[in-house]
């Protein structure tokens, strides 16, 4: 499994961190590259922004080839969901796996990125929080039959719960780990 990391944070913050753990307990081998940018942030420790989706896409081919296996799945969490979404079919991947996908960023609302779900016709999977600004005017019925939509609703777009909710981030992350890869164990 590759899981790739959204924008704001690389692969060693705590959400991805967490999950991966969570899902290498339950059996997975769980690969989380730093997208290029990312890397170029940690040696400069100045913030700059993505590489492009074809320099991202790109970097995903170059990975793949260090891990090949028969039973791919991609995961992402924000950005990294949208490059996952955008391989899988090249990469004939089993499934795709996107914690908080960015349908609409806020203040865009013309911006709707739904149709990308289209590019991936291998099953997918969406774990998104009720809280998450960049889902807020999501229409289930245009998503493609391939997916399927688990919210979370004491989630934000890191998939972190409310204080209000009582219940500690990794719990919660264990939860969206443990819905995930039973849907990952349904494909592979």
């Amino acid at each position: 499994m590759l899981f790739f990391h959204g924008a704001g944070a690389g692969c060693d913050s705590a959400f991805m961190q967490t999950v991966a753990m969570h899902w290498a307990q339950l059996g997975a081998f769980v690969v989380r590259p730093d997208f290029p940018y990312w890397e170029r942030i940690r040696e400069t420790g100045k913030r700059c922004p993505p590489n492009s989706q074809a320099q991202l896409q790109q970097f995903t081919r170059e990975v793949i080839q260090q891990y090949p296996c028969d039973n791919l799945i991609l995961a992402g969490k924000s950005m990294g969901s949208r490059v996952a979404t955008a391989m899988a079919d090249e990469l004939r991947a089993k499934a795709v796996v996107a914690m908080g996908f960015p349908f609409q960023p806020p203040g865009k609302a013309g911006k709707d990125r739904s149709a990308e779900l289209q590019l991936s016709h291998c099953p997918g999977w969406i774990a998104q929080g009720r809280r998450d600004p960049f889902a807020r005017n999501v229409n289930t019925e245009k998503l493609p039959a391939n997916w399927q939509l688990q919210w979370y609703e004491a989630g934000d777009h890191s998939l972190q719960p409310s204080k209000r909710s009582g219940i500690s981030d990794d719990q919660y992350w264990r939860r969206v780990a443990e819905h995930s890869y039973q849907f990952m164990r349904e494909q592979c």
